[in-house]
């Protein structure tokens, strides 16, 4: 699963879409009345379905959400839909992909609902400053679900099918001007100091000298990291008074390895709890989930710190100021 976070407001929440949604989410995108303001696509087959997930899970420009009830609603009506922030650079995206496929569920403001709960994703979250979409002109109950949350026409464009499509964007400060109720939302991301973990390497080495290896995550069973390496840095002839670090990612995740000398490395999280780890040893890696504060100190002469990382860098995604780190807990 490429992500774990949720949000939820009086009633509904956004989550994770899981691999047992998959079918469900094939049919309704399948169904031509559900799907006729969309762009048009062939239909989609469950192995289509399956590499879309796949696909899904390791494309770091989009984050895809189910939509679902909580409360008094029987287990086979609680995923209604789904929506997606998508094309994700720097500091914009795209919102869209919008379908509430449960004929029970539409008409009663989940659309509107779930739009508000993925903008506020967007904007106190992802750190986005402003969020792009396209509409149909005839699909007036979206137009105004959108108008309600702040978006507004700044352009369109020829729609494939017939028709045009509106372009609108909503900015960070015109969004919360408009919501007046976003402290009660409450954003689920369970990274804690708990999570944080030590990783023990085998050493294949002989009397012809130490050999470590360490493999990315590609899904299989015995790979010994927990993501896929997408990039690889290190830090060496720090001074002992120096530190480094001194911030937190909001979407990528690490493996710090002291393959020569000493660091000693203090995790916070949102709630104010910290732990401090002791790296001294090649064989030994430390992994830090995303959205975690992180400070290395204390690095010995002849410390050489590697650093193992599942996304490319992206200074967009950093949080340096440790009180804004603070301000961004599970209830905003």
């Amino acid at each position: 699963m490429k992500h774990s976070i949720c949000s939820i407001y009086d009633g509904l929440k956004l989550r994770p879409v899981y691999e047992s949604d998959l079918e469900l989410l094939r049919t309704w995108r399948n169904d031509q009345q559900l799907t006729k303001y969309l762009t048009k696509i062939p239909h989609i087959t469950q192995e289509m379905q399956r590499s879309w997930f796949v696909k899904n899970q390791i494309d770091t420009g989009c984050y895809t959400f189910a939509i679902e009830r909580i409360g008094e609603v029987s287990s086979h009506e609680n995923f209604i839909g789904s929506v997606s922030l998508y094309n994700i650079n720097g500091d914009t995206a795209e919102f869209g992909r919008a379908i509430i496929g449960n004929d029970s569920a539409r008409g009663k403001g989940f659309g509107f609902l779930a739009t508000v709960l993925l903008l506020n994703l967007g904007f106190s979250y992802f750190g986005l400053r402003k969020i792009t979409a396209s509409v149909h002109e005839d699909n007036i109950s979206a137009i105004k679900a959108y108008e309600k949350a702040g978006f507004t026409v700044c352009g369109k464009h020829a729609h494939p099918s017939g028709g045009c499509e509106l372009e609108i964007a909503v900015e960070k400060a015109e969004f919360y001007d408009k919501i007046g109720f976003l402290r009660q939302i409450i954003i689920h991301n369970p990274a804690t100091v708990d999570d944080v973990k030590l990783l023990q390497f085998q050493n294949f080495g002989n009397a012809l000298g130490n050999l470590v290896v360490i493999d990315g995550n590609d899904g299989q069973p015995d790979r010994n990291l927990p993501f896929e390496i997408k990039r690889i840095f290190y830090i060496y002839g720090t001074p002992a008074d120096v530190t480094r670090g001194q911030h937190a990612n909001r979407f990528s995740e690490f493996c710090f390895i002291n393959i020569c000398g000493t660091t000693k490395v203090n995790v916070a999280d949102t709630s104010g709890q910290n732990k401090t780890f002791v790296l001294n040893s090649p064989q030994e890696g430390l992994y830090i989930p995303k959205m975690l504060w992180k400070d290395m100190y204390d690095f010995s002469e002849n410390s050489v710190l590697l650093v193992l990382s599942d996304k490319y860098y992206n200074a967009a995604e950093y949080i340096r100021n440790f009180d804004e780190f603070l301000g961004a807990k599970n209830v905003l």
